[in-house]
């Protein structure tokens, strides 16, 4: 392969491997190389957000962390590479591309940069002003690889393929309502049973995490509660269906 050739995917990748090394540049301490620590006690318990959509923010908000984190963007350029640099797979890594670099600014939880801060209530002034301050290096570099892998992508033939019985976008409202229903529910049964719901309004991933389980095992009742809203969901579907 020319030189030339490699220009591009070598481009996207170091623009998609930047959040993440800049993430753990962060993590690992300041650049005089002293570590970062924090020590604070806080009661958010007034600032919980209580719109529907509060914990789908706070567990996009959690993916979009963790996708940086571990290199997902990086991971996804170089697997559209090494599906032969077809339009296809350079598609779909532009778009996971495009979805962590517009997630992450429009799903802030909290009002600052320290963890002390309290949550931000969603569509609050503090919540517009936080968007509008977010947009950085990372969101531009992750736009940067999407538009690089769709070029060096692009250049083959695109067959046509057969249109999905259902279409993408009626699959993804779907899965948002069942999302939406399920972490009501959650929320309204936690609240009910005398919790105040906090960490379920930041989010389900953080209400499950493996510490919380282990400090209230009665968390691991969500598990059997959600198989059988699956299967309800998948009966009804097959009832519905013709």
């Amino acid at each position: 392969m020319r030189r030339s050739a490699l220009l591009l995917p070598v481009a996207a990748l170091a623009a998609a491997a930047y959040p993440t090394w800049d993430d753990w540049s962060t993590r690992l301490g300041t650049p005089d190389g002293e570590p970062l620590a924090y020590s604070c006690v806080l009661s958010f318990a007034g600032f919980a957000d209580t719109s529907p959509f509060g914990p789908l923010r706070g567990d996009l908000h959690t993916l979009t962390s963790w996708t940086t984190t571990w290199g997902v963007p990086a991971v996804a350029v170089l697997a559209a590479f090494a599906l032969r640099g077809s339009p296809r797979a350079g598609r779909w890594a532009a778009a996971v591309l495009t979805l962590i670099a517009v997630a992450g600014p429009v799903t802030p939880v909290w009002s600052g940069d320290g963890p002390c801060d309290p949550p931000l209530r969603l569509l609050s002034p503090a919540w517009f002003g936080t968007v509008a301050e977010v947009w950085g290096g990372r969101e531009l570099a992750l736009l940067a690889a999407a538009l690089l892998v769709l070029l060096a992508t692009g250049q083959g033939e695109r067959p046509a393929a057969p249109r999905p019985a259902t279409p993408a976008w009626r699959r993804a409202v779907t899965l948002l309502m069942d999302y939406l229903v399920i972490s009501t529910v959650t929320v309204l049964a936690v609240r009910l049973t005398g919790g105040w719901g906090i960490e379920v309004d930041a989010g389900l991933l953080h209400w499950l995490t493996l510490g919380e389980i282990l400090r209230e095992p009665a968390r691991l009742l969500f598990f059997p509660a959600l198989a059988g809203y699956v299967l309800l969901r998948r009966r009804g579907g097959d009832a519905a269906s013709p």
